[in-house]
């Protein structure tokens, strides 16, 4: 079976991960995580500063970007209801990838900071990340393969990255 091509929202997660992994990202780390040229990666780029996820500047000597700050700020909302919906995703599942893994309980961290959104829209929000490298999974009551493990607990798990190189794509 041959790769999909890599969606727009994935190469977005990709390329916020790299910054909340690296101390500089230049065009040639993004192209060799996501095949994009210089133009698309510049825009991914943009997108996510006007989600507020990303706050960079352009380095000229070391040719890279280096983030000024890991905090995420206020959004420019496009006027367009379509492109706001879409950055507001984008600016959600990014919120995701720096904020489920501490929660002790993924799921119920979802309903609680996000009570307006659907079952559904949940699902295809876990389904994006585990497609990036950042799955969020769920452990039954029972599992014969961990049932040795006195710290096994059944419920939703994080199972994020912890390195910039460290994701699995699932294109």
């Amino acid at each position: 079976m041959g790769r999909r091509a890599v969606t727009k929202t994935s190469r977005l997660l990709v390329v916020f991960h790299l910054f909340q992994h690296c101390q500089e990202v230049s065009y040639k780390e993004i192209a060799d995580m996501v095949p994009v040229s210089r133009k698309t990666a510049y825009r991914d780029i943009q997108a996510l500063r006007q989600a507020g996820v990303l706050q960079i500047r352009y380095a000229k000597r070391q040719e890279a970007y280096v983030p000024v700050s890991l905090d995420f700020t206020e959004p420019v909302w496009p006027e367009n209801r379509t492109q706001r919906r879409y950055l507001e995703r984008i600016r959600r599942l990014c919120t995701l990838m720096v904020r489920l893994e501490a929660a002790e309980d993924p799921l119920a961290w979802y309903r609680e900071n996000y009570p307006g959104l659907s079952e559904r829209t949940r699902q295809r929000d876990f389904k994006e990340l585990k497609k990036v490298g950042y799955p969020v999974v769920y452990s039954p009551i029972h599992n014969p393969d961990e049932d040795w493990n006195p710290n096994y607990e059944p419920g939703w798990h994080c199972e994020f990255p912890t390195g910039a190189y460290d994701i699995d794509f699932l294109f």
